[in-house]
């Protein structure tokens, strides 16, 4: 299911690290921009897209990298 968030919607974005937030929408893309690091905008396809409060939690591994 492909999500739609709203414009300084704060996201998840697969195969990317942090959050995001939303400065733009296209048909099936969304702008974002990372709240961390480069202040620069990506554009990343909608079914790539995580709204971060309707996330599941997820396991992290230890130190030991066991889950």
């Amino acid at each position: 299911m492909t999500i739609i968030p709203d414009m300084r919607e704060r996201v998840h974005v697969k195969g990317r690290r942090g959050l995001f937030i939303v400065v733009s929408i296209e048909e099936h893309t969304a702008h974002v921009m990372a709240l961390e690091g480069a202040p620069r905008v990506v554009a990343v396809p909608l079914n790539e897209i995580e709204l971060a409060d309707r996330m599941d939690p997820r396991p992290h591994k230890d130190e030991q990298g066991s889950i």
